[in-house]
């Protein structure tokens, strides 16, 4: 029988583009809570048909972070 793997998030997927795979065999989800990211692993010495996902979650920070910017009079073009 046919599985598709199922991977559950700590939260609902936000994002105009939340999910993204990548050339190098990764999936990154973005959710409201978190950016979970998720490496498929092969192992050649395996013999089993499962697939290994190597996850990564990354929290959201609460606060916004800011930026001090200060312009030199002499440096803007």
């Amino acid at each position: 029988t046919k599985r598709d793997p199922v991977v559950n998030l700590l939260s609902p997927v936000s994002g105009l583009e939340p999910l993204v795979w990548s050339e190098d065999h990764r999936l990154a989800a973005c959710t409201s809570g978190s950016l979970a990211v998720m490496e498929l692993v092969c192992d050649v010495n395996n013999n089993k048909q499962d697939l290994t996902l190597h996850r990564t979650s990354i929290a959201v920070p609460t606060e916004a972070h800011r930026f001090q910017v200060h312009f030199h009079r002499y440096l803007v073009v």
